[in-house]
């Protein structure tokens, strides 16, 4: 992320995908494990209100919510063969203790899982992956916060994916806007960050910090 930005402004995480963490997350994802999933979306969600600014909390008493929630899309190929949506869960349990509003705006198609490809290769599975659903997303998401929930960023492919369709459909729905409507802020939120390599020191990256948007 030196060499260029990612389109979501701010990542907020609670650790690093190892451990006692990367098992938890294994039995939401691979185990349906509902309940483990509400917990970990709560203590996900009171991490993002904490990080929520002054400003972001007094538009919500002002003009409603102002949080649009977006669980990280998936397949119906992939939810019927894990029998859960784990985004959605944790989604569901970030909204009860920030507020707003769970909306899904794009949609994504079959790729393979990222963990089946090699790192170099994980941009390409997830290019044009992610579109958006509706044909306009300008007028409902105009001035929003929104929050992109996932269970674990490793490259951050599937992220910068997923908040690129949400760009694309906000600019296409924006076209010929006289005034031009306020463009949303995106953030991105996720249980687990996979640490980064060792370094040449010889000491180890644990991921980026809660206001750190960066591989």
């Amino acid at each position: 992320c030196l060499g260029s930005r990612p389109p979501f402004e701010r990542l907020i995480r609670l650790g690093a995908y190892e451990g006692l963490l990367r098992d938890l997350i294994h039995e939401v994802k691979f185990d349906a494990r509902r309940t483990l999933g509400d917990h970990l979306g709560a203590l996900l969600g009171m991490a993002i209100r904490h990080e929520l600014s002054s400003r972001d909390r007094h538009r919500a008493a002002q003009g409603g919510p102002p949080l649009v929630i977006v669980p990280m899309p998936t397949t119906f190929r992939r939810r019927m063969s894990r029998g859960i949506d784990h985004a959605l869960v944790i989604a569901k349990a970030v909204r009860r203790q920030t507020g707003g509003t769970i909306w899904r705006p794009i949609g994504k198609r079959h790729r393979p899982s990222q963990v089946e490809v090699s790192p170099s290769q994980r941009s390409a599975n997830m290019a044009r992956a992610f579109f958006p659903r509706a044909g306009s997303l300008a007028a409902e998401l105009s001035g929003r916060l929104i929050i992109v929930v996932d269970d674990v960023m490793t490259s951050g492919a599937t992220l910068r994916g997923a908040c690129r369709a949400i760009q694309a459909g906000v600019r296409k729905g924006s076209m010929g806007d006289n005034p031009p409507r306020a463009k949303p802020r995106i953030w991105a939120a996720v249980i687990g960050v996979t640490p980064a390599p060792d370094d040449a020191s010889g000491g180890r990256s644990l991921g980026p910090g809660p206001d750190q948007a960066q591989e």
